[in-house]
């Protein structure tokens, strides 16, 4: 019956503070269930200290209807704010306190490096190619060949110069007298066959005229030439020297080149001849004006 007039006590209660609120007894309401609770546990769990003494049944305390109606259930209260005062602390984290944890950083993602094997282009070789100029026109002058004098052909009072063709026009000066011939041997543009008998690639004999002599070589070609010259005097068709192999006739080259104890070389002697041809004025010389330095 102590658990029974708890309840009734309880209710009294309630009913004698109809104003009170209800959340406000909720609190109340627990530690008394809950006390209420661990009493009818202890009284049926626990055996009586006499066992003499009959044990009371404890039978389910009947509740009569209440005639008061209950009060009607209120809406739980808004969460007030909280307000801080100037005297409370502000709770603020600090920077050294703080336990929140930095960002954790990205996962690195192993990267894969690929070769691509680059294509080699080659490039094309061009070589140099020596560019050959192609070969003059040769023009036939066999038909005013004369003679042959072995193996170089030989003119004999060349015709009159005709300007449509190479030709080299010649003046020959200090003809001492109008006898014999005047002879040209032309040379080409190899070195080694500069003065040589048998190399020489025309001949052509004029007859003297005293003072001047003048006649045309006609050529193949425009080049590189040289030319000797000799008066043959007697007609022999020799260049006469005596026993020491000096000249006993006069003589000239092209160029006008400096005489001395030997033959001036090719290379003073060579000249370029145009499609044009080329004019040439030549001074004969004797031994006597060598050896004296009469050049």
């Amino acid at each position: 019956m102590a658990i029974q007039d708890q309840l009734f006590e309880t209710k009294e209660l309630s009913m004698a503070l109809p104003k009170v609120k209800f959340v406000a007894l909720l609190p109340v309401l627990l530690v008394t269930a809950t006390a209420c609770a661990y009493n009818q546990g202890a009284t049926t769990t626990t055996p009586a200290a006499k066992p003499s003494a009959p044990q009371a049944t404890h039978q389910p305390a009947l509740v009569e209807p209440s005639t008061h109606s209950a009060p009607e259930a209120e809406p739980a209260p808004k969460p007030m704010p909280t307000v801080i005062s100037s005297d409370t602390p502000a709770m603020v984290p600090s920077r050294e306190t703080s336990s929140v944890a930095p960002p954790k950083a990205a996962p690195t993602v192993p990267i894969t490096t690929v070769s691509i094997a680059k294509e080699t282009i080659t490039e094309p070789v061009v070589e140099a190619v020596e560019i050959t100029p192609p070969a003059p026109i040769m023009i036939d002058i066999s038909d005013q060949y004369t003679a042959m004098d072995g193996p170089v052909p030989v003119i004999e009072n060349a015709a009159i110069c005709n300007s449509a063709n190479p030709e080299l026009r010649i003046v020959v000066e200090r003809v001492p007298e109008t006898k014999g011939m005047i002879v040209a041997d032309l040379h080409d543009d190899i070195r080694e066959n500069f003065l040589k008998g048998n190399k020489v690639i025309l001949r052509v004999r004029t007859n003297a005229q005293q003072g001047e002599t003048s006649f045309c070589i006609p050529l193949r070609t425009p080049g590189d030439y040289a030319v000797a010259f000799y008066h043959d005097k007697n007609n022999n068709k020799k260049f006469d020297k005596n026993f020491l192999g000096i000249p006993k006739e006069r003589f000239g080259m092209s160029n006008n080149p400096r005489f001395g104890a030997r033959a001036p070389k090719y290379e003073q002697a060579v000249f370029t001849v145009p499609a044009t041809g080329a004019d040439l004025r030549i001074k004969l010389r004797k031994a006597s004006d060598i050896l004296g330095r009469q050049n």
